[in-house]
C-alpha cells in the first residue's frame, strides 16, 4: 500500500528466506522507492507466529488499517499505522481478538468494520477513530439472515460502500440477495 505521498509502499513480508530463523513470521515492512530492499524498515511483527495480517489503507489515505487473526481463526486485532510518520507506533483499536472484523472502508475519521460482536449473524460498526474515547455505533444491525463475510463457496461476498449506502450481501436457506 502506497504512502500518501508516494515516497514508499508498506508491504506484507515473511522471513521463510532469511538464515537463522526460529519461525517463520508474517510482517509489516516499509520500503522507500528507489532504495535497496535490504534497507526496509519492520513496521510491525505479530507477538505469535502463524499470525494472518490484512493491510487496508483508509479513505483518507493518513493510515493503514490491520487486521490480526491468529492462523485459521476469524477473531481478529484492529490497529493503526499512521502513514505520514515512520516513527509513530501502531495505534490499537481491538486489542483482544474476541470478535471478526472486516475493514470496509472510511469517511475521514469515521471507520466503518464488519463484525460478529454481539451479533452471531453480522453487523456493521462505525467508530471515530480520533476521538479519545471509542464508541462503536450499529450502522447495519443484525438481522436473522446471516451477513456474508468471509471466503465462501464460489468467491468472497463482502459488505461494501457504494454511492454512500452498504450493499450488504445475506445468506438464507442457502439463498443469497443483496440489500
Amino acid at each position: 500500500v502506497w504512502t500518501h505521498d508516494s515516497k514508499g509502499f508498506y508491504y506484507l513480508a515473511s522471513n521463510r528466506m532469511e538464515e537463522n530463523t526460529s519461525r517463520s513470521e508474517l510482517r509489516i515492512k516499509y520500503h522507500t522507492s528507489c532504495t535497496s530492499a535490504d534497507s526496509d524498515r519492520i513496521i510491525y511483527t505479530p507477538e505469535s507466529d502463524g499470525s494472518i495480517l490484512n493491510l487496508d489503507v483508509s479513505g483518507d489515505v493518513q493510515r493503514h488499517v490491520v487486521t490480526e487473526r491468529a492462523g485459521s481463526a476469524i477473531a481478529a486485532k484492529v490497529f493503526f499505522i499512521p502513514t505520514a510518520n515512520l516513527s509513530t507506533r501502531v495505534i490499537h483499536l481491538v486489542e483482544e481478538a474476541r470478535a471478526s472484523y472486516i475493514f470496509l472502508g472510511s469517511d475521514e475519521a469515521l471507520h466503518y468494520f464488519q463484525t460478529d460482536l454481539g451479533a452471531p449473524n453480522g453487523k456493521i460498526v462505525s467508530v471515530d477513530i480520533e476521538k479519545a474515547t471509542k464508541i462503536w455505533k450499529d450502522v447495519v444491525p443484525e438481522s436473522q439472515e446471516s451477513m456474508m463475510g468471509y471466503q465462501s463457496a464460489g468467491g468472497t461476498f463482502l459488505p461494501m460502500i457504494a454511492g454512500g449506502r452498504f450493499v450488504v450481501p445475506y445468506q438464507k436457506d442457502l439463498k443469497l440477495s443483496l440489500k
